[in-house]
Formats: C-alpha cells, structure tokens, sequence
C-alpha cells in the first residue's frame, strides 16, 4: 500500500500499478535497507513494477519541471501521453525497439536536430563542457540516460523533446514504407539475440572448478544408475527367484507346497540360510528398483514449473524430454513402474501358477494401453508419430498375450492354433516394420540422390549427417567431430557401403516423395487481428499417376497422416493442445481475447525468428514483439483482411465457408502448416509460467496495438460496421420487419482482458 501510495503520488495510474505491481516483487526488496528511499533507484524500479509505471513516473516529473513548454512546439494532441509512450519505448516496455537503436547510433535525423541544437544551446549557457557530454547521452544508451535522468529531472526535460521528436519520426518512416509493399529495411529491426550459457568443456561442464564439475557430474550419475537399473532389478529378483514343489512336511507329515531357491535347490525361500539372502535382496530392490524411482519423481514434481529452465533441463531433461509437460513423470512412474511390476510377477512366487502370470501379463498389458490411450504423453512432432508407433506396440502386446491365452486354455484343433499363430506374428511383425521403417526414413531418406554413384560416394556423409548429433559440421566439441570422424571410416568399409547402398537407393524415392506430399498439406493464414484464419486447400495438378506412385503417396499419407483430413484433425488437436497450456499454465485470471490470433500467428512469427536467429542464440521476449511487428505490417500490407472487407456483406459471411486454393507452397506467403503450429507448441512447453505469461500478454497486447494503428485496423472496421449497420437499419425500416436481429459481420477489435 504505500508502495501503491508512492507511485501515485508520483505520476503513476492506478490501474497500471495494479497490474503491474506483485506480493513476489515486494518480498524481494522489502527487507533492504531504506527501503521506500531506494525507490528513486531505476534499476530496482524497474524491476519492481515495470517499464509502464517507471515510464508514467518519469514524465510526471519532467512534466512538473518544465517539459510542457518544451513539448507545445511540436503541436501534440495529447503531449503528456506522447512522452509517457517514449519513455515506455525507451525502457523497452513497448513494440518499438527502432526508436531504441536510433538513440543508440548517436546521430540524431534533421528533424530532431533543431530541438537537440536549442536543448544544447541552452545548457551551454551553464557549462559547456558538461552540456556536451549531455547531448552525447541524449542520443546515447538509453539505460544511462534513463538512470541519469530519474535523478536530474532537468536532464529529462531537456531530451523531452527531442525523444518525442524523434519517435514521430520513426512512427511516420514506418508507416510511409510499408503500404507500397514493405521496404524490409524500414521494418522494425531485432536486437542481437542473447547466447545461451555454453557447457563449453565437451558439452558436459561450464568450467573447470571442482564445483562445477561436481555439479554438472549429476546428470551423468542419474543416466548411469537409471541404464542399469534394469540389469540390477532382474539380480536382486534372482535372489528372490523361487519353484514350488509339493512334497511331504517331515515335521508335520503334511503335504504342502515348498518354495526353493532356484540358485539353489537345497534351500528353501526365507527359511534359514536364505533369510539373510532374502532380506537384503528385498531391502535392495526397495532401496534401487522403487525408492529411486520415487525421489526422481519427487524431485521432478516439486519442480514441475520449472523444468524447462536451462539447469534443471540439463540435469534431468533426459527423462521427460519429448514428453508433454503435463506427463513429465510418464517415463519414470509408469514405463518403470510396469516393467516393475512385470519382473515381480515373473521373477517371484507372487502369482505362482503360469496360466495366472499369463492372465496378469493380460491384464497389466491392457492397463498400459488404456493409459497411453488417455494420456497421449509424448509430443506431437510428425502429427504425433510417437504416440501412434507406442499406441501400436502396446496394442500389439495386448492381443499377444490375449491370443496366447486362448491357445494355452482352448483346447482347439491344430489349424485353430496355426490360425491363431499367425495372427500373432502378423500383429508383431506390423509393429516391427512400422518402426524400422520410421528409422530407415530419418536416416537413410532425407539426404538422399538421386544418382546411386552418387549415392555411393557421399554414404558416410549422408549416414552421419542425419544422425542426432552428428549432423553439426561447425560444432567445435571434439567428442562429436571425433565420433563423426570414426563413423565416416567405419562406413567407407567397401562391404558396409554395400550394405547401407540398398536402403539409399529405396528410401531416397520415397523420401522425396514424402517432402512433395508434405508441401500439399492444407495451410493456414492469419488475415489480421480478429479476421480469423484462411484455411488453404491444394489444388492437385491434372494429369493421372501410374498405379506404384498412387500406391506409395497411399501409404506415405496413411503413415505420416498427411492426408487433408488428417492434418486438420492435427491442427485443432494443436489448437487445443495450446489453448490447453495456456489457460492452465500461463496464470491467465481472465481468458484474453484474441487466442485465435495468438495460435496462428505465434508460429509463423517464431519461425521467422528463429530463422533469423538459428542456435545456439536465444530467443527473447522483445525479439518476437519485434518480429510480431513485422508480420503484422507485412500481412496488413498483403491485404487479407481487405480483400474480406471489400465485398458486400452477404458475400463475406458466405466466404467464410468457400473453399480457398493454392497450387504452389513456395507461392503462399505468411501461411503455416499444422506441423508449423506444433513447433510453435513446443516452444511454448519449454516456457517457465512467468515468461509464458508476459509472452502470450505482450504478443496479444503487439497485435492487436499495431493492427489498430495501421488501415486495415480498428478505426476503418468500426466505420465500416458503423456504415453497414445504417444500410442494414434502412432495409429494416423498407421492409417493415419487428424486431430485427443484427448479426454482425464486422469482429468486434478487443484488448485482451487484464493486460
């Protein structure tokens, strides 16, 4: 409250304090030393409420000293809210990074010369040397000026004008250059991207510091315990490992069943010497088999919010990456548990009988399959390539044991068995081929040529260029070019090359018919902000295929699920999927208008970026705004939202449901497939809550700000709407009708609720 208090005695808006002030942020600063004096210092301000509230303040005080004056040549509407919107750009609270980089460069345009000469000339009036040295910050780093300025309120009425200034004139260049087409050096430019932190020591450690090595050793010991965690659970279970034999009690001359150790005979399970034996095999498959089992999850659950983040993804990322983040524990809690439970049964005399094991194989079988069935837990990639080849094995396990059942407990005529024999290799074999051939597509089909010589010549290239890891030419770890370099010699072995020519020569077809397929998939393309999606059909080309083409296009769109219908299920699946995240991961208290917009557009902005930015650079948050920037001009300027506006009102609530065609992929511009939307997802999943947050706000909060702003933005659609709702009125009134029902043909333009 008296935080709240401060800023509003100093210029700030409420309501932009309540979004931006938080019970965390308060906590980190509340316990230092003076604390409400240190809220004059712009680095903690900063961090505390935000670029907007620090921006409000700071124009209050350069308004209160002066900066009113300075501004009323510029012959502003609303001048106070002109600066407080530069100081918002210049804080980097706002989409405007040009007006950034242009204070930067030092050297100012002509138009704000003039204003920079008056503010110099009168400073030096004062002191030459010291008014110098303020011009240069005056076009400077803004950071310097900003933490000058929050305690020189003269400094900031002095660049008042020439910042304002300035900003028009970005605004005007901006707005001049895109409506011919999209001068692409007028755009709005990105900042260099940030690097991430590099294990620079064999891509396994930061440095050579005790501490750190021991740190970065953490993961290596989780692999290893975790790859023989296997073998040790089958020994602690051979310890354990028991036959029942119904033999005649000597003590009680009774006849009952004695459960001997299989390792040896002679002893009996848990009776004398074997009770040692015994108990510290069970105490091992405990402590090994389950307890680690269960602080792994622990530890991934306790930081289920965060296990994206840099440390903690190279620490444990290898047991949920390729996961969904709600099914971080899938691997460990269920695989494990299940291959668990499997060795207990056929390991022990837990279910001694073999019909019941087999019974319970069944049942365990069909458990594992109706929970992969529900969950779905791997991601999506390949219109959920994993998913289907794991939903496979499991159905192929499952009627495995069913159909060995019914051979073990019928008593069926030898053709019912051979019937049923072949059903059971038939149902393995489908899965076995389903995943080799995945396999020999990722590796032997993406590089292929056309030329078998050709193909010759290059296959240790090709092999170990399509290998994850191997595929890098520029990387400097020297256990990968060192790896790369043993393969390419272990395969130019003239037999081997034999061997890997064969899947070369087959794959290599279908692997580039796969890529044609894959460029006829159904696009889709944002129109603009509230103007909802094109949904783009490929037109086939005329002409008949021969009967084997027909064939392998049949079989490579029933596999990858290229097919129209296929890819638009896949696209609302990600379209739900992403919603999904987003209400329950992002900490939305209100939905935000506008998601539509954000699924569709997030992706083509992303890869944008990251084509402009490759690895091992990081994406930041004012990076994509930037880039969002310029997709938005660029597809204003493209005209779909016009080309909608443009027709009568019947026709464009009709055209919602007419077909739109494309012939040429390389032809459409700003469209994206559905496995465009789900890389869009994925990064999405590596975003702690708090950044997914402020991306998902500022991206909204961009779109819907820069469409306003242009021609085909809200003034334009509200005058239309206006227009359309007089001519619909008059129709009404000719044709005498009571009580009419408007529906609207122009979307309502909304700011997303709470930001």
């Amino acid at each position: 409250a008296k935080v709240k208090e401060w800023l509003v005695k100093n210029g700030a808006q409420p309501e932009t304090i309540d979004a931006s002030l938080t019970n965390e942020g308060i906590e980190k600063f509340c316990h230092e030393e003076k604390f409400m004096e240190r809220l004059q210092d712009p680095v903690m301000l900063l961090e505390l409420v935000g670029p907007e509230v620090v921006a409000q303040v700071l124009a209050e005080k350069a308004w209160t000293h002066g900066a009113e004056d300075k501004l009323k040549p510029l012959g502003l509407e609303e001048p106070k809210q002109a600066l407080i919107d530069t100081f918002t750009d210049v804080l980097g609270g706002g989409p405007d990074s040009q007006l950034v980089d242009r204070l930067k460069e030092g050297k100012p345009k002509e138009e704000t010369a003039t204003e920079a000469a008056a503010a110099s000339n009168e400073a030096a009036a004062q002191d030459n040397t010291k008014a110098k040295n303020k011009d240069e910050d005056a076009f400077g780093d803004p950071n310097k000026v900003i933490a000058k300025g929050m305690v020189k309120p003269e400094f900031l009425v002095k660049v008042a004008a020439p910042w304002v200034k300035l900003k028009q004139v970005v605004d005007q260049e901006r707005a001049e250059a895109q409506p011919q087409g999209g001068n692409k050096d007028l755009l709005v430019s990105i900042p260099e991207a940030v690097e991430i932190q590099q294990y620079v020591i064999f891509g396994c450690f930061r440095s050579y510091k005790l501490q750190d090595i021991v740190v970065d050793c953490v993961p290596f010991f989780l692999i290893a315990i975790y790859s023989i965690w296997d073998t040790i659970t089958k020994r602690y279970l051979i310890n354990l490992q028991a036959k029942s034999y119904y033999m005649t009690d000597s003590e009680t001359s009774l006849y009952r069943p004695f459960y001997v150790w299989l390792t040896d005979t002679r002893l009996e399970v848990f009776s004398g010497d074997h009770v040692l034996i015994g108990l510290l095999a069970s105490f091992g498959l405990f402590v090994w088999s389950f307890l680690f089992l269960l602080i792994l999850f622990l530890v991934l659950r306790k930081n289920k919010d965060q296990l994206m983040t840099a440390q903690l993804f190279h620490t444990f990322g290898f047991f949920y990456n390729g996961l969904e983040p709600d099914c971080y524990y899938w691997e460990i809690l269920v695989k494990r548990m299940d291959v668990l439970i499997v060795y207990i049964v056929t390991y022990t005399q837990f279910v001694p009988d073999i019909k019941a094991k087999l019974i319970v194989y069944l049942v365990l079988s069909g458990c594992a399959w109706v929970l992969h069935s529900g969950a779905r837990p791997f991601d999506d990639r390949l219109a959920g390539m994993l998913d289907r080849l794991e939903y496979n094995a499991l159905r192929a396990r499952f009627f495995t044991f069913a159909l060995v059942q019914i051979m073990l407990l019928s008593d069926a005529p030898e053709i019912f068995n051979v019937i049923v024999a072949v059903l059971i290799l038939s149902v393995n074999f489908q899965v076995c081929i389903a995943i080799v051939w995945s396999w020999l597509m990722e590796v032997f089909g993406d590089n292929s040529s056309d030329e078998s010589e050709e193909a010759k010549e290059g296959t240790a290239d090709q092999v170990t260029d399509n290998v994850p890891g191997l595929d890098d030419d520029n990387s400097s770890d020297p256990i990968m070019l060192c790896l790369k370099s043993l393969a390419k010699k272990v395969i130019k072995c003239g037999i081997l090359q034999l061997v890997l020519l064969v899947p070369f020569i087959i794959m290599g077809p279908l692997s580039r018919m796969r890529r044609s397929i894959e460029g006829t998939v159904p696009l889709f393309r944002w129109k603009g902000w509230g103007w909802g999606v094109d949904i783009l059909t490929h037109r086939p080309k005329d002409g008949r295929q021969k009967c084997l083409r027909q064939f392998s296009g049949w079989l490579l769109r029933s596999f990858y699920n290229l097919s129209d219908e296929s890819q638009r299920a896949f696209a609302a699946e990600v379209t739900g999927s992403m919603t999904d995240h987003l209400l329950t991961n992002a900490g939305f208290n209100s939905m935000p208008s506008g998601l539509l917009d954000f699924q569709f557009a997030f992706p083509t902005v992303l890869a944008r970026a990251q084509e402009k930015f490759p690895p091992p650079q990081k994406l930041t948050l004012p990076m994509l705004l930037a880039e969002a920037n310029n997709y938005v001009l660029e597809v204003r300027a493209a005209g779909y939202a016009k080309e909608a506006t443009g027709q009568a009102s019947r026709t464009r609530s009709s055209s919602t449901i007419d077909a739109a065609f494309y012939e040429d992929r390389e032809g459409v511009e700003h469209a994206i497939s559905a496995e465009q939307m789900n890389a869009g997802l994925l990064f999405l999943h590596r975003l702690p809550p708090a950044e997914l947050h402020d991306l998902v706000s500022g991206f909204l909060c961009t779109l819907e700000e820069l469409w306003s702003k242009t021609d085909g933005g809200s003034k334009k659609l509200r005058e239309m709407s206006a227009a359309e709702d007089e001519e619909f009125e008059a129709d009404v009134r000719e044709a005498q009708v009571p009580n009419p029902i408007r529906i609207p043909t122009t979307p309502p333009l909304m700011r997303p609720s709470g930001h």
